[in-house]
């Protein structure tokens, strides 16, 4: 989905977004095309995709399945608003996890860039290295995809 492919912006629907997240982990619904058929048909324009401890691992979803995902948002007229990466902040500042952790939070980055470029929310401490912080704001960067980083 490109940014061309986004919800247009002068539409009667309000500007707000459904974090689905809770929706699937609660068993409200059963998963995610069903939280995303919801959110359409209660008149969302956007949703607020959750990548940690869900079925959307960037990881994991490959070229086909993210196409797939654009379609289904784009079928169901939905445009992503953002992708939340929380994972424990600490993982950037550990020498055993840091590796893995700026991985799957470039594999977020990514997958945000497939989703038009939805900004990415990911929590950095501040003791976080340099090159932790240069090398996800290059990825950031290199996608168009703007990083977002909550106050800790």
């Amino acid at each position: 989905m490109t940014a061309s492919n986004r919800i247009d912006r002068t539409s009667d629907r309000p500007r707000l977004a459904a974090t689905i997240a809770p929706l699937v982990a609660s068993g409200s619904l059963p998963g995610l095309r069903e939280a995303l058929a919801w959110a359409s048909a209660v008149g969302y324009p956007e949703v607020q995709l959750s990548v940690v401890d869900s079925e959307l691992k960037p990881r994991e979803f490959g070229p086909s399945a993210r196409r797939d995902l654009a379609a289904t948002l784009a079928r169901l007229e939905l445009s992503c608003s953002g992708i939340d990466m929380f994972l424990p902040a600490a993982h950037l500042t550990d020498p055993m996890l840091v590796s893995r952790a700026v991985e799957a939070v470039v594999a977020a980055i990514e997958f945000a860039a497939d989703l038009g470029r939805a900004p990415v929310t990911v929590p950095i401490e501040s003791d976080a290295s340099a090159e932790v912080v240069a090398a996800l704001a290059s990825a950031a960067e290199r996608a168009g995809v703007e990083l977002l980083v909550p106050m800790l």
